[in-house]
């Protein structure tokens, strides 16, 4: 009988062994995938602020080796706090494909007038709300906020509410010279100012 309850024993002990080794493993898996969504993040790299054509875009770029999904955008004014169209919204927002880029601008008529029609564009009309500046900033609802995913433009007193993100020397003017601001990643893999160029958009 003892041998009977001893090796019952020593079969509890062995299965609560492995269920803990288990949901050990479950756990790690679990804090490494969110360690990793947290690293891995969509970045702004172009932006039209013209002042002449009034038109208003942005560049929005998936650096990592992962899909990442554009969940929400928000512009300063405004009190709603995810602008997106609401047949993107409905989805929990777009997939951004690792490489990928996507255009969010106000007016999609315009934008594929002047660089044609094979891009991947989110229309959002509320953008030329901004025209004497603000600030644009990207799946904030994720509590994901820096300088990579966020802008300030134009009167840097209309994006006061994120100079400690973004100081007061990084904000952007609007300009007519048909330019855009333009940032990538250097060789170390660093992000690197914004300079002005002539729009050379990826398709």
């Amino acid at each position: 009988m003892s041998n009977k309850k001893h090796i019952y024993s020593l079969r509890k002990k062995y299965l609560l062994n492995i269920l803990l080794l288990f949901f050990s493993f479950s756990l790690f898996k679990s804090w490494a995938l969110f360690a990793q969504d947290r690293s891995a993040q969509l970045v702004f790299t172009k932006a039209m602020l013209d002042s002449k054509t009034n038109q208003i875009w942005f560049e929005v770029f998936n650096p990592s080796a992962e899909d990442i999904r554009l969940s929400s955008f928000r512009i300063s004014g405004v009190k709603t706090i995810n602008i997106l169209p609401p047949n993107i919204r409905i989805n929990n927002g777009v997939i951004i494909n690792s490489s990928d880029r996507l255009i969010i601008c106000s007016n999609k008529y315009a934008f594929e007038e002047q660089y044609g029609k094979n891009f991947k564009i989110i229309e959002i009309n509320l953008l030329d709300d901004l025209n004497d500046g603000g600030f644009v900033i990207m799946n904030h609802l994720e509590g994901i906020e820096n300088e990579k995913n966020i802008i300030r433009f134009g009167d840097f007193n209309k994006s006061s509410e994120v100079s400690k993100i973004v100081s007061d020397e990084q904000v952007l003017d609007f300009s007519s010279d048909g330019k855009c601001y333009t940032r990538d990643f250097n060789s170390s893999g660093e992000l690197t100012i914004w300079t002005k160029t002539i729009p050379a958009l990826v398709k």
